[in-house]
């Protein structure tokens, strides 16, 4: 199930660079919980809505498409643009992926996936982002599409730390996908 350590390489190469490009376009990104998600396939730089779980299994995509290798969707649906978070959390936790133990020294990889709920709602899975840039729980760099850019002082998606959410929302786990084992 694992790819060889050249293609998870380049998978997250590719992966990291269609994240640091939409942040770069992130003017070009609205923000939609609509289901089916659109836009899957579409460069990184193209006028797009999606949440962060549409975000994140399009980014997926992508890395899959340039990279010629291929990563399961994160959300459980083979890319039919349906999943969300909770569809990543079962999925994840049922075989598409293995549970990191977040400690301060492990390290976290481009293609992981956080997954948070929301204590105030009730909604045991309210948000996920993906790992961008490889560190551990204080160096590594995620990017997150969580908001309208209406809504916050800056707009979505951005770069941010595992603990970016932690005064609102609550880390439920850290996912890698089966495939980056």
């Amino acid at each position: 199930m694992s790819l060889s350590p050249t293609k998870k390489r380049i998978w997250r190469s590719h992966l990291s660079a269609y994240l640091e490009t939409a942040e770069d376009f992130r003017k070009r990104r609205a923000y939609t919980q609509q289901r089916l998600y659109t836009g899957l396939g579409l460069p990184a730089s193209e006028v797009q809505e999606d949440d962060c779980s549409a975000y994140t299994a399009k980014s997926f995509f992508r890395a899959n498409k340039l990279s010629g290798v291929t990563v399961s969707d994160p959300l459980g649906d083979s890319f039919g643009r349906a999943g969300n978070t909770d569809s990543c959390n079962t999925y994840m936790k049922n075989g598409g992926g293995k549970k990191i133990v977040v400690t301060a020294k492990v390290v976290f990889f481009p293609g992981d996936v956080a997954i948070f709920d929301n204590p105030h709602t009730g909604r045991p899975t309210d948000h996920m982002m993906v790992c961008k840039t490889k560190g551990t729980r204080r160096t590594a760099v995620w990017s997150s599409h969580g908001h309208e850019s209406s809504v916050f002082s800056h707009d979505a998606p951005e770069s941010v730390s595992l603990d970016y959410a932690s005064t609102v929302l609550a880390l439920v786990a850290v996912y890698r996908p089966k495939e980056l084992l």
